[in-house]
């Protein structure tokens, strides 16, 4: 049976001398050891000389000798310091597309530039970038034609093209492309205001309705939020907008779940339905384990838990499929996008692959440098 946890190697010793505080003195068994973290600086890791790992040469150690992984929270400033040389590889942010992805064409199914600036990658990543709707707070509790209003009142594609340069995928429902039981044939939201007006009046919301959306501090969300914000306004939905950091954030949605809208996202920790459909959304999850939205349906319940245990893949697929059109129906959350992973990086940096997982599940141990 699959888990929705994901599992690492704990040494106990050092577990038991540093208690609560044991995730500020890492140990880890892969490619790179943990040296020092500077709080909004910076991350230094060195080549772990006891890992080994064997390819077609033999066995060998990673090639670099340590990475630094800078803290910038301003992707202007994050931006700036690539330009300048100070950072080796970066997160392109939608302002700076346009630049970074000149020349762009497919190589081995990965979108790549490779310009002045450097190699510019992007593929398509396992993950949705949805709001949340917590069904224990007004004005969702109990109100599925409100929450279906809220999913016909936006144009996902217009947020795509205008705001993230269509870089990323609309989202019909919550499994994205690529992902084992995806379903082409998914019965999703198009952008439909007529609709969503007469679902706000079915709902008791004839003159409209207004709410506060969450979502933790970052200019890429303020940018999805605002475009939203505008796009909700013209069928009578008034959102007001609220930023807080990103550990308050899931303190209020999560642990506390004290927040009605909120925004959210998930990347997948295994690549099968089971880490997106029993972990976000099945009852036993709710707040912190994943499920922020504290959505319950003892029929999609059921089989999400049917689909744990079964070992045929067709039986599975069918059970997700069935599930999937259930929670999309009963719309927890405003389906928006999935995500795509995006990168630039100098031109001396060789070796370097760019994940479907995305750049945080990079183990670096083909990169080298060529200085």
């Amino acid at each position: 049976m699959l888990s929705y946890n994901t599992f690492v190697v704990l040494p106990k010793e050092d577990v038991l001398k540093w208690g609560k505080d044991w995730n500020f003195h890492v140990v880890g068994t892969g490619p790179f050891k943990f040296e020092y973290w500077k709080h909004d600086d910076k991350l230094v890791l060195s080549r772990n000389e006891n890992y080994w790992m064997k390819d077609k040469w033999g066995n060998r150690l990673p090639y670099l000798d340590g990475i630094e992984f800078r803290i910038i929270t301003d992707a202007t400033i994050e931006w700036t310091e690539y330009k300048l040389g100070n950072l080796y590889a970066t997160h392109v942010d939608d302002p700076y597309y346009p630049e970074a992805s000149k020349g762009l064409k497919v190589i081995n199914g990965v979108k790549t530039a490779v310009n002045e600036l450097g190699t510019y990658l992007e593929r398509p990543q396992l993950g949705t970038y949805y709001y949340g709707m917590n069904q224990t707070l007004p004005p969702f509790k109990g109100n599925k034609y409100l929450r279906q209003a809220f999913n016909y009142a936006i144009n996902r594609q217009a947020l795509i093209d205008f705001v993230l340069n269509g870089r990323a995928m609309p989202a019909k429902g919550v499994l994205p492309p690529g992902m084992f039981a995806y379903n082409e044939n998914l019965k999703g939201y198009t952008y439909d205001p007529k609709m969503a007006k007469d679902l706000l009046k079915k709902a008791g919301y004839p003159k409209g309705v207004q709410v506060t959306l969450q979502y933790n501090t970052s200019q890429g969300h303020k940018r999805i939020a605002e475009a939203l914000q505008a796009q909700f306004a013209q069928v009578g939905i008034k959102i007001d907008l609220k930023n807080v950091d990103w550990g308050a954030h899931l303190d209020t949605c999560g642990t506390q779940g004290t927040v009605p809208f909120f925004r959210m996202g998930w990347v997948v920790d295994y690549p099968d339905p089971d880490n997106f459909l029993y972990v976000l959304l099945n009852s036993d999850n709710f707040g912190d384990p994943g499920n922020y939205t504290r959505y319950h349906n003892p029929l999609f319940d059921d089989l999400t838990k049917q689909a744990r245990l079964a070992t045929d893949q067709e039986v599975r697929r069918k059970l997700y499929q069935k599930a999937e059109q259930i929670v999309v129906e009963d719309a927890p959350w405003v389906f928006i996008y999935h995500y795509t992973s995006h990168n630039m990086l100098k031109p001396f940096v060789r070796g370097y692959k760019l994940p479907s997982f995305g750049q945080y599940c990079n183990k670096f141990t083909e990169v080298w440098l060529d200085l």
